[in-house]
C-alpha cells in the first residue's frame, strides 16, 4: 500500500493571519488569548472575559470563489474562511488546483455548528433561501467541492471537540481503500455569539480566567477559541511536499457510562491506542510525542520547524497524573529538539468520541546543491494582485537557498489568468536584480492565420 501524507496546510488562527505567524507567536511563547469586545463585551452574561479570537472575519473575495453577492451577504464566515484555506493548503503543496478539476479528491469537514446561520434565519419574513446554502453544514464540504470540481466524497462530521481529526481519520481511510486519491481536511470554529459558550458555562467546562492549564495542578476548565484550518492529504507518489506521513488512524465512542455521557472513559481511549499502534506494527517507546487533546496544527509545525512548541501556563504538575510525577512523561514547557521519533495526535469529542493520529516526521535532508553556495534560477509567480507577486518575489530572494521552495514556487505560477491575472519572473540565487511584473490577458490572444492574411493583404 502506498503511504499516504500531509502534503500542504494552511490556517488562520487567534491573533495569527497565517501559519507562520502562528508559528511565530507559539515559539515565542505569546499568549494568544485576549480580552476584549471584537465578538460581545467582556463578561458578558458571566462568561470568562478571555477567549481566542481570529483577527479578521469581515472580508471574503466572493467573485475569486465564483459566489454571488446575495449568497456572500448570508454566507456563514466560517465557509468562507474554508474556502480560503482550503486554496492555500493546495497551493502550499504545489499543487495548481486547476489540475485537481474532475479528480477524485475527497473533502472532510470538521465542523459543530452554525450561529451565523441561527442570526440569518430569525425572521421568516426576510428569508430568501440564500442563507440555507451558505449555512447548512453539508455545504462546509460540498461548496469546496463544487468549487474546486472534486469527485470524490464530500461531507461535513460533528463529534463536537474531535469533529476535524476524525475527518482526518475517515480521509485517510477513503484514501487507503482507493475512494479517492487526495482529500482536502478542514476545521473550524468561530464564537459569534455568547449562546454557545453559555452553556458550555454551566456545565462547569470552561475556565473562569479564560485559561488552558493543561496538565498544571491549578487546571480549571478550557477556553474557547476560534480557528479555520485545511491540509491537503494525498499518496506519496502525488505529493510535491511532504510534513508528515500518517501510519495510521482510528477511532471508538466510549459508549455507556455510569457518571454520564460528558464524562471520558480512559479505559476505551487506551483500548483504541493500543489497537492502532498494535496494528501498525509500532513499539509504544518510539513515540516521542503525544498531543494530548488537539487537531494537530501545533504538531505539523513543530515537525517543520525542527522544534516542539512549548505549552503556556504549565507550573506544577497535577497530582492526579502520576506519569508527571515520577517522570515518565515531561511536558513541553519550553522549546526543545524534535528527535525525529513518531508522534500521536489524540482528540476526543465531549459525548465520548475517540480519535487517534499516528504520524512520522519527515526526514529532510539537504541535496549537495542546497547545501552548497545557490544556483541562479529562474522563479515565476503569479499573483491575485500586483503586491501579491511583489511579496512572492521578494520572498523567493529571501529564501534562494531554497531549491525545493523555488520549484513549488514555479510549479503554482500557471495557475489561469482569470484567478491570479498577474504574472512576475526574477533570477535568485545572483547578485543581478532583474524582475518583471505584467497584467496578463484574462482573454485569449488572438491568432494569426497566415491564409486570411494573404487574402486579405495588399
Amino acid at each position: 500500500m502506498e503511504e499516504i501524507v500531509i502534503a500542504g496546510i494552511a490556517g488562520r488562527l487567534p491573533e495569527s493571519d497565517n501559519l507562520q505567524e502562528f508559528w511565530d507567536n507559539l515559539i515565542q511563547g505569546v499568549d494568544l488569548v485576549t480580552e476584549d469586545d471584537r465578538r460581545w463585551k467582556p463578561g458578558l452574561y458571566g462568561l470568562p472575559a478571555r477567549n481566542g479570537k481570529l483577527k479578521e472575519i469581515n472580508k471574503f473575495d466572493a467573485s475569486f470563489f465564483g459566489v454571488h453577492p446575495k449568497q456572500a451577504h448570508t454566507m456563514d464566515p466560517q465557509l468562507r474562511l474554508l474556502l480560503e484555506v482550503s486554496y492555500e493548503a493546495i497551493v502550499d503543496g504545489g499543487i495548481n488546483p486547476s489540475d485537481l478539476r474532475g479528480t477524485k479528491t475527497g473533502v472532510w469537514v470538521g465542523v459543530s455548528g452554525s450561529e451565523a446561520g441561527e442570526a440569518f434565519s430569525r425572521d421568516p419574513e426576510e428569508l430568501l433561501g440564500y442563507s440555507m446554502t451558505g449555512c447548512q453544514r453539508a455545504m462546509f464540504a460540498n461548496r469546496i467541492s463544487y468549487f474546486f470540481d472534486f469527485k470524490g466524497p464530500s461531507l461535513a462530521i460533528d463529534t463536537a471537540c474531535s469533529s476535524s481529526l476524525l475527518a482526518l481519520e475517515n480521509a485517510y481511510k477513503a484514501i487507503y481503500h482507493g475512494q479517492c486519491d487526495a482529500a482536502i481536511v478542514g476545521g473550524v470554529n468561530l464564537l459569534l455569539k455568547p449562546n454557545t459558550s453559555v452553556q458550555f458555562m454551566k456545565l462547569g467546562m470552561l475556565s473562569p480566567d479564560g485559561t488552558c492549564k493543561s496538565f498544571d495542578a491549578s487546571g480549571n476548565g478550557y477556553c474557547r477559541s476560534e480557528a479555520a484550518c485545511a491540509v491537503l492529504v494525498t499518496k506519496k507518489s502525488m505529493a510535491k511536499r511532504v510534513y508528515a506521513t500518517i501510519l495510521n488512524a482510528g477511532s471508538n465512542t466510549d459508549g455507556y457510562k455510569e457518571q454520564g455521557v460528558t464524562f471520558p472513559s480512559g479505559e476505551v481511549q487506551q483500548q483504541l491506542l493500543n489497537s492502532l499502534y498494535k496494528e501498525a506494527g509500532i513499539p509504544t517507546n518510539e513515540v516521542e510525542y503525544v498531543e494530548a487533546h488537539g487537531t494537530g496544527t501545533k504538531v505539523i509545525l513543530s515537525l517543520e520547524h525542527g522544534v516542539w512548541a512549548p505549552n503556556l501556563h504549565y507550573k506544577n504538575p497535577n497530582p492526579d497524573i502520576p506519569a508527571l510525577q515520577d517522570g515518565r512523561i515531561q511536558v513541553v514547557s519550553k522549546p526543545i529538539p524534535v528527535k525525529g521519533g513518531i508522534v500521536g495526535i489524540n482528540s476526543f469529542g465531549f459525548g465520548g468520541s475517540n480519535v487517534h493520529v499516528i504520524l512520522r516526521p519527515n526526514k529532510k535532508k539537504l541535496s549537495s546543491t542546497e547545501s552548497s553556495l545557490p544556483l541562479p534560477r529562474l522563479v515565476q509567480v503569479c499573483g491575485r494582485t500586483q503586491e501579491a507577486v511583489e511579496a512572492l518575489i521578494e520572498k523567493s530572494r529571501n529564501l534562494a537557498s531554497d531549491a525545493s521552495l523555488v520549484n513549488l514556487l514555479n510549479s503554482i505560477s500557471g495557475i489561469p489568468p482569470s484567478a491570479m491575472p498577474y504574472r512576475g519572473y526574477t533570477l535568485v540565487g545572483t547578485e543581478s536584480d532583474v524582475k518583471e511584473i505584467q497584467q496578463s490577458q484574462t482573454t485569449g490572444r488572438p491568432l494569426w492565420n497566415g491564409d486570411t492574411m494573404e487574402r486579405d493583404g495588399p
